[in-house]
């Protein structure tokens, strides 16, 4: 473990300090199902009954994502292209998805594994697993008890061959909807469950680049019924790159 996270710490230093300037292409699709208690009329006149429907919202959006990171500065900047099938060209500086807000996705693994960041943590290793052909070692990073602030913690899938971060899933009670998300528990009277994870599918000069942000709001009742509330998913495609640069030396395995 010692080893692992000396490693991952140095691929985070790497990202840190990368000049990172490209655009991409940002699909994004939102999926919000409202379930209501309504009162149908049954058939032939044997009166009236309560049933439970739902009613689904959907909306997507297309972006021309451009991210600059360079020393201190880190700006995203969105041109919608596309909602909900209709042609656009908007400037826009805020995501018009209605459950989730993200921002700076590229810097996940930094949270968890970043040199000041280690410290905070206790790492446990629980398993591997091949992702895309790649043997990952997979870890659980859980806050240290006696650390009182609420910091973001959950499963990390570190390439074994460089250390690089392939995926993250997030831990739900950490999540800035918290508040939100246990409230909508209570009106359903079942438990929350919340996927949220981070993909990062694409490579360039050993840097991983975001290929897929994906969030579900999922409720548990007690009989084991599933409801599922929300979904959002962020697909990142078309990279291109202006600078990638890094003030630290490193080899490729070919």
């Amino acid at each position: 473990m010692a080893q692992i996270l000396k490693q991952s710490k140095e691929y985070c230093r790497r990202l840190a300090h990368a000049a990172l300037d490209f655009v991409c292409m940002e699909e994004v699709s939102e999926k919000k199902i409202n379930i209501i208690q309504v009162l149908e009329m049954i058939r032939f006149g044997m009166g009236s009954r309560v049933v439970e429907k739902e009613f689904v919202r959907k909306h997507k959006y297309l972006y021309d994502y451009q991210f600059i990171h360079k020393d201190d500065r880190k700006i995203e900047k969105r041109i919608l292209l596309e909602e909900d099938g209709i042609k656009k060209r908007e400037e826009v500086t805020r995501l018009k998805t209605t459950m989730f807000q993200y921002k700076n996705v590229i810097f996940g693994p930094i949270n968890l594994l970043d040199e000041d960041r280690q410290p905070f943590y206790n790492y446990k290793m629980i398993g591997d697993e091949l992702i895309d052909g790649k043997k990952t070692l997979v870890i659980e990073a859980t806050p240290i008890p006696t650390f009182r602030e609420q910091i973001l913690w959950g499963k990390i899938w570190v390439c074994e061959s460089d250390f690089s971060i392939l995926k993250i899933e997030w831990n739900q009670d950490r999540m800035a909807h918290s508040a939100i998300i246990k409230d909508m528990a209570r009106r359903y009277k079942a438990e929350p469950r919340i996927t949220h994870l981070t993909e990062f599918g694409f490579e360039k000069n050993g840097i991983r680049f975001p290929s897929r942000y994906f969030i579900e709001e999922v409720y548990i009742k007690k009989k084991g019924k599933k409801i599922v509330h929300s979904e959002t998913q962020v697909i990142y495609k078309d990279y291109k790159f202006f600078t990638v640069e890094t003030d630290v030396k490193f080899k490729l395995k070919k």
